[in-house]
């Protein structure tokens, strides 16, 4: 009898440990599924091809740029940080070649390469610790999909957020919409700043909340199954 009565409670404790562990992945849709990190370790994990980049400039520098993985800066030009304005980055593939496309309100910048990696993953980056500043990439939308959440970094949440947008065939090429807002405060070169990564590998935790339905169900089971022979004993 004794060693029923803490069934429930290791239930509880299971079903805990679950939610807390999955909290910040999301399904979104049937293969579009967003997760959120506080640190770069996440990137050990994938290979980054392209990357389309906002950050507050600095004196004869840039404030937007397309770069590649090596971080060697391919195309850039000057932008005035204002009011949010509206952004769209398109990847195309035509033949053996992929252009990237990356426009901000009035700029655009393209850049084309003699590769066609295969991507499934999108990171959007953003980093602002200093005073007063922040960075956001909001109304996402991912060829006509709401992608249901936003990226926002400022000194309060920790300077830091990346938010992954994985589950995706991206090999005949994608367009990604929203609206980003960047304000530089006390900020200094490439603090703050965004970033749009386009990558490869394989996502750690497939449809999480489906994983963690199932695992509560067969918990509770179990418990009743418990519980139901030993009223029968009794």
């Amino acid at each position: 009898m004794k060693k029923f009565k803490a069934f429930p409670q290791l239930v509880f404790l299971l079903s805990l440990f679950l939610t807390l562990v999955l909290i910040n992945t999301k399904t979104v849709s049937a293969s579009l599924t967003t997760s959120h990190y506080s640190n770069d370790a996440v990137f050990k994990n994938y290979s980054t091809y392209y990357v389309a980049e906002g950050r507050a400039g600095g004196s004869g520098t840039f404030e937007l740029d397309i770069h590649d993985k090596d971080s060697f800066n391919l195309t850039s030009t000057n932008y005035s940080w204002g009011d949010a304005a509206s952004f769209r980055v398109n990847y195309s593939i035509n033949g053996d070649k992929s252009t990237l496309n990356f426009d901000l309100d009035n700029k655009s910048l393209t850049y084309s390469w003699d590769d066609t990696p295969n991507l499934n993953q999108i990171f959007l980056r953003g980093r602002a610790s200093k005073d007063d500043s922040f960075v956001t990439l909001k109304g996402l939308n991912l060829d006509g999909t709401s992608v249901g959440d936003t990226m926002s970094s400022s000194p309060d949440s920790g300077g830091l957020d990346i938010l992954q947008i994985s589950g995706l065939d991206l090999s005949s090429g994608f367009t990604l919409s929203g609206d980003t807002g960047l304000q530089i405060g006390d900020g200094s070169q490439s603090n703050p700043a965004f970033q749009i990564k386009l990558a490869s590998g394989a996502a750690p935790v497939p449809e999480p909340s489906t994983w963690m339905l199932f695992a509560i169900g067969t918990l509770a089971m179990g418990y009743l199954v418990m519980r139901n022979k030993h009223r029968i004993r009794a």
